[in-house]
């Protein structure tokens, strides 16, 4: 059991977040969200939990590309709000982003 548990997934830049809770997004993209309290931001998705179970969690999130490129993606993080030396992370990588119009 892990108390006030906050995740970070970071978004590369050419892209935006997709809050598929809205009635404008296509809803079959709707997931269940196991957080208290979700913010959608400009540079990362953030979750919260006051109270997290052991166990294995899966988690993802859309994005929508805005730009073509080759963009960076800062490590996803989760750590203990108030004990920030217990986390885990993911490894960063590099997006690439087609303008398929272009072929």
């Amino acid at each position: 059991m892990r108390d006030r548990v906050a995740f970070e997934g970071f978004i590369p830049a050419g892209t935006e977040l997709v809050d598929t809770n809205m009635k404008t997004e296509n809803m079959k993209h709707q997931q269940e969200i196991f957080f208290d309290h979700t913010e959608w931001r400009d540079d990362r998705y953030f979750g919260y939990s006051t109270r997290l179970e052991a166990g294995e969690y899966r988690f993802s999130y859309l994005l929508r590309p805005t730009h073509a490129g080759v963009f960076s993606l800062r490590p996803s993080r989760i750590f203990e709000f108030y004990r920030p030396e217990i986390f885990g992370r993911t490894a960063g990588k590099s997006v690439t982003i087609i303008d398929a119009r272009e072929k």
